[in-house]
């Protein structure tokens, strides 16, 4: 140790080159988490996509199945319902 204190020009780099290799793998640990940064956004963007695919496919098939024409079949041939005769009707006010 004796030979540093002798030397101050050479404690003066050391410490230059040490901050400097921290500063480096400070970047580079910066960098990393970046990338990983990128490719975790692309993953929820493209799961963005997919799921905004499935609910336009979904808000469709909906409107489908709301068509009263559709649930008049269903409760004819599923459920064996009739219309009823327009005299059994009563329009209630």
């Amino acid at each position: 140790m004796a030979a540093l204190g002798s030397r101050p020009g050479l404690v003066s780099i050391i410490g230059a080159v040490a901050l400097l290799v921290l500063a480096g793998l400070a970047y580079v640990g910066s960098a990393n988490r970046v990338l990983q940064l990128g490719y975790e956004i692309s993953a929820l963007q493209t799961e963005q996509k997919r799921a905004s695919d499935l609910n336009a496919k979904l808000r469709v098939e909906l409107t489908h199945l709301r068509r009263p024409e559709r649930i008049e079949a269903e409760a004819r041939s599923r459920l064996g319902l009739v219309r009823p005769d327009p005299e059994r009707v009563v329009v209630l006010r």
